[in-house]
């Protein structure tokens, strides 16, 4: 019977954890316990709770995306289908994602339109006369 040359795994494991730190690593490690087990409480209810529980994550997942559209480049073309038949998220009335509307995160402006000017703590705006 051949011997295995293990010889490789402790450089790999050191360079794992220089570049990486510990604690992410242990974090990952964590991760794919926690699936791992995740998965196997899924099997132990009944094997169609897991292709279920994936086909409600990936739909999340694409809802998510319909919205925000942070789609990966590949599926731009499927989820700028999607997004015809979706609701688009409305910010203070205006739809956000549209042709023509920027989005704009609250308080900032628009591109092209000045900020509304904030008055100081205790004191009112000064509007120009005849608005």
């Amino acid at each position: 019977m051949k011997e295995l040359d293990y010889s490789w795994v402790w450089p790999a494991i050191s360079q794992l954890f220089t570049e990486h730190g510990f604690l992410t690593v242990i974090c990952c490690l964590l991760i794919v316990s926690l699936t791992i087990r995740f998965y196997q409480f899924l099997r132990r209810i009944h094997p169609m709770m897991v292709p279920f529980t994936m086909l409600f994550a990936f739909c999340i997942l694409v809802f998510h995306w319909t919205q925000t559209r942070t789609e990966p480049r590949v599926l731009t073309p499927a989820v700028d289908f999607l997004v015809s038949f979706m609701p688009m998220p409305t910010y203070q009335g205006q739809k956000l994602g549209q042709p023509g509307t920027a989005k704009t995160a609250p308080g900032k402006a628009a591109p092209g339109k000045a900020a509304p000017a904030k008055a100081a703590p205790g004191k009112t705006p000064v509007t120009p006369a005849g608005k």
